[in-house]
């Protein structure tokens, strides 16, 4: 994992961490937050209701 970080470091990240997926919540309510608060909503492939749901993003990381 270090050379990721430093490889993006080098790229110009200010910022690259290692965040433990344990610690990662999603929830229902979180479409919520995007759908009634984001004026992008529905305008990018990379957000609601494009993105994963939290099911299948809870699958992904294999939190329980």
């Amino acid at each position: 994992m270090q050379k990721y970080l430093e490889f993006l470091k080098e790229k110009g990240a200010d910022i690259a961490i290692i965040i433990d997926t344990n610690t990662i919540i999603t929830a229902a309510w979180t479409i919520y937050k995007c759908k009634f608060g984001c004026s992008s909503y529905g305008k990018n492939l990379c957000c609601p209701p494009y993105a994963p749901s939290y099911k299948e993003t809870q699958e992904m990381m294999q939190i329980s």
